[in-house]
């Protein structure tokens, strides 16, 4: 090891140290002796490099304290020490605050030995047992007076404010350092902190501490590199080295949380004939994931417990709590104030409070105003709290699926309202949300996009007719928002459990709808055939039972997916099919829709004249009924209509005039068309470098959303823009109205 540190190559001489660490913990040792923890000490400190012979530790005056517990290598933290050192450089108190398992005992202490050398009366440490299970924290009289212990001080007979004068005066005649770990809440320690006004002091604690005059700083897990090499350190440099994806994998189910890694790496090293995949088959169950989170005295569910336990004992805390447990009763990965208020029947101000409680407590963190997440092994901690009773359970859970469905509704008629609108089954009369306009309902779309889906989810695997019932309804009020967005894989997801669901409970009707979401999804993905059979089947439901508006939607749908795979005469039909039944219905937004669409396919036939007619009719519809999505589409087809055409500065005219309104409504979909679509005028008109920059952001949208179909296009138009000898027409199709 030093051999390697002399030659340069610090990275290797602590990928060495971790690795005979794990074999003495594999042989059935305790793991890194003294000997390999001096050498590991020199390596961090940067000592024993070329030219540079190991730096011997410093003398300590002898009688100097000294409680510090042995240094841990710590990994993936090198920026958040130096942040640490350099707030001590101006301040001499700071807390580290963060939720349980994070590491902030093992940060403060490779804190401490950093800078023991420069507190030469003292290093001290002291566990005040704010999160110790079965222990009571320590009175700050019981803290005062083992510090005065430690320092060689007399406790016999002395009042607490006696004791608390003498520390006082051995501090301030000394440079000393004091860890406080594990402090339950600033009470505990504002009093000693004054008596140690002088020292350098250290202060871990679940909660921020706030109150306190002192430096703070946050932290939280890890990031993946940091997690993976922390794997590394306690299962074996070369373990990881083999086997990458599954230690990726292994990182992510524990949530890159330290306490997580380090038990699952402690586990492997004890265990060498376990491989990295049979570990995550083991922590990808999440009904036993914090079963397996447990080694010897180490338990993340434990960790957790405490925190609860602190938690309730507090003003407020049952009632905080009570809302913790129903968040895991629906396994929502985010929670606002709305909803909020839905599962506990709280006023606004009392949800706000209950929620501002446990994010001190560190159980849940903020994502944004008024909205909080759970760490995912927190999470499943909440489940299986919500699991504790069966009967509140579901009733929480029909609440939540009623402000779910409800609210979702309500978005869904700002956008594009359903063609057909089942039964309110779920009706929730609390806590309505409304929406004035269309961007609010995709901004409450977006926001509650994570929850609702896993909402689907969840109803689609309950296995109960509420359930099946839920995941069907929902699946119409996602739609059109998920595919709009780009989020093809969530709309597979949502429409196939939809699909599942609508056979389970009998409804031909619920089936057909789910299969045409599903084939969009499909044909956005690139799974063109399948979506063409798909929707076949469901045109076939769907006329059996004589349900008009239906067939109708389905046909559009069709066409649209016919003319993505350039069947250009088949999409035709299938359009021309669907506007005369939307007219028939005197449906006048689907008509909009059919008339763009049906114009996209003339235009690709050569028949501009004819698909301009047919687009000034959706303009003027679409106007009149102020669908500005819509609007968004029919500019850019217009757009491209007078690009073929060569009228370039026509074409700018609607296309700038898309853009700026289908980034409004956040539709990806339709943005990476126009960006395409006006790259072909740049390049028609001589501007090669605009029309690459246009591509280019064409295609990190088309990527980020996952449209195969896009991105084949996309990059065939570059690839068109770097051999204009081979140049092609580049103006793409319109996006499906």
């Amino acid at each position: 090891m030093r051999a390697l540190a002399r030659s340069g190559d610090r990275a290797e001489a602590l990928a060495a140290v971790g690795a005979a660490d794990a074999a003495l913990l594999a042989e059935g040792g305790r793991g890194a002796g003294r000997v390999l923890r001096e050498i590991e000490g020199e390596l961090l400190r940067g000592a024993g490099g070329p030219g540079h012979p190991p730096t011997p530790e410093p003398a300590r005056p002898e009688g100097t304290p000294s409680t510090l517990p042995p240094p841990v290598a710590l990994v993936g933290r090198e920026r958040l020490l130096t942040r640490i050192e350099a707030q001590l450089d101006t301040t001499n108190m700071i807390v580290l605050h963060g939720p349980a398992g994070v590491g902030k005992s093992a940060l403060a202490g490779a804190v401490a030995d950093r800078l023991a050398p420069s507190c030469p009366g003292g290093q001290l440490y002291l566990d005040l047992c704010g999160s110790s299970p079965g222990l009571t924290p320590m009175t700050v009289e019981e803290a005062i007076g083992s510090l005065l212990r430690t320092l060689g001080g007399d406790r016999s007979g002395g009042t607490p404010g006696a004791e608390a004068a003498e520390l006082r005066v051995r501090v301030d005649d000394r440079r000393v350092l004091v860890v406080l770990d594990n402090v339950v809440d600033a009470g505990q320690v504002r009093r000693l902190l004054a008596v140690l006004s002088n020292a350098t002091v250290i202060v871990t604690s679940r909660t921020a501490l706030p109150t306190l005059d002192v430096a703070h700083l946050a932290v939280g897990e890890l990031d993946p590199d940091g997690s993976v090499a922390l794997l590394a350190r306690h299962a074996g440099a070369d373990r990881i080295t083999r086997s990458p994806r599954e230690a990726e994998a292994l990182a992510a189910l524990c949530g890159h949380l330290p306490l997580a890694l380090r038990i699952v790496g402690a586990r492997l090293a004890s265990h060498p004939e376990w491989t990295l995949a049979a570990m995550v088959a083991r922590l990808s169950d999440e009904q036993y994931r914090l079963d397996e989170l447990s080694c010897d005295d180490l338990a993340v569910r434990a960790s957790l417990a405490v925190t609860c336990d602190v938690l309730a004992d507090r003003p407020g805390g049952p009632e905080s709590l009570e809302l913790f447990d129903r968040w895991g009763m629906i396994c929502a990965p985010a929670l606002g104030l709305d909803l909020a208020r839905v599962l506990t029947g709280a006023t606004a101000r009392e949800a706000r409070t209950a929620l501002d409680r446990l994010a001190e407590a560190g159980l849940i963190e903020a994502c944004g105003a008024d909205r909080y997440r759970l760490h995912d092994l927190v999470r499943i901690y909440a489940m299986e709290r919500g699991r504790r009773d069966p009967a509140a359970r579901v009733a929480v859970l029909h609440k939540a699926r009623c402000y779910f469905l409800d609210t979702a509704r309500r978005a869904r008629d700002q956008v594009r309202p359903a063609p057909h609108r089942p039964p309110d089954d779920f009706v929730e009369p609390h806590a309505t949300v409304t929406f004035a306009h269309q961007r609010d309902a995709l901004r409450w779309l977006e926001a509650e996009r994570d929850n609702l889906v896993a909402a689907a989810r969840m109803a689609a695997r309950d296995g109960t007719p509420e359930g099946d019932l839920f995941a069907v309804r929902m699946c119409v009020e996602l739609y059109p928002f998920l595919p709009m967005r780009g989020y093809y894989r969530e709309l597979r997801e949502v429409a196939g459990g939809a699909l599942r669901c609508a056979r389970r409970l009998g409804s031909r009707s619920d089936e057909a709808v789910s299969l045409t979401y599903f084939a969009v999804a499909q044909s956005r993905l690139g799974e063109t055939d399948q979506a063409v059979d798909g929707l076949r089947v469901a045109l076939a439901l769907q006329e059996a039972a004589g349900d008009t508006r239906a067939v109708a939607v389905t046909f559009d749908q069709l066409g649209v997916v016919l003319s993505a795979a350039g069947r250009l005469d088949e999409a035709r039909t299938a359009f021309l099919r669907a506007l005369d039944m939307h007219r028939r219905c005197d449906d006048r937004r689907a008509v909009g829709i059919t008339l763009n669409n049906l114009a996209d396919v003339l235009l690709q036939l050569g028949r501009t004249d004819a698909a301009l007619g047919h687009l000034r009719e959706s303009l003027r519809l679409r106007r009149e009924l102020g669908d500005e999505l819509g609007l968004g589409i029919t500019m850019l087809t217009i757009g491209q209509v007078h690009a073929r055409s060569g009228r370039g500065r026509q074409a700018y005219g609607w296309l700038d005039k898309a853009l700026t309104v289908v980034r409004a409504t956040g539709n990806r979909e339709a943005e990476w068309r126009v960006l395409t679509v006006r790259a072909g005028v740049h390049r028609t008109t001589g501007q090669p470098l605009a029309a690459r920059a246009d591509l280019h952001l064409a295609l990190a949208l088309s990527e980020q959303i996952g449209d195969a179909n896009g991105t084949r296009e996309v990059r065939r138009a570059l690839s068109e823009l770097r051999c204009p000898a081979e140049a092609q027409r580049t103006a793409g199709r319109a996006t499906p109205a």
